[in-house]
């Protein structure tokens, strides 16, 4: 489990490409790690239409609006988000982890 003593680093908008790099093993499971980083269903479901159902350009457009508009804009949110059950990437999340969060 990730401890909260870890550092937290803020992300901009201008990280996309990095968070992208980062967790792209885990872009198909995009919606859950959005609802995982509080984005809500509504704003999932436009980004899917928009995108017409394909993962990889969802996944931009999802981590875009969190960069922008979400809350904890954090590597450390990130990787509880995907070592959630319901993402279930705990390699990727422990990855971030190390290289991101101490």
């Amino acid at each position: 489990m990730l401890t909260s003593d870890v550092v937290f680093s803020a992300l901009v908008t201008e990280d996309l490409g990095k968070v992208y790099e980062e967790l792209y093993e885990a872009r198909l499971q995009w919606k859950n790690i959005g609802l995982k980083l509080g984005l809500t269903l509504t704003t999932l479901n436009s980004i899917e239409t928009h995108r017409h159902y394909k993962a990889e350009p969802s996944c931009l457009d999802m981590l875009n609006e969190w960069l922008t508009n979400g809350k904890n804009r954090s590597w450390s949110t990130l990787a509880e988000a995907l070592e959630s059950p319901m993402v279930g990437y705990p390699n990727i999340a422990s990855a971030i982890q190390t290289k991101h969060c101490t």
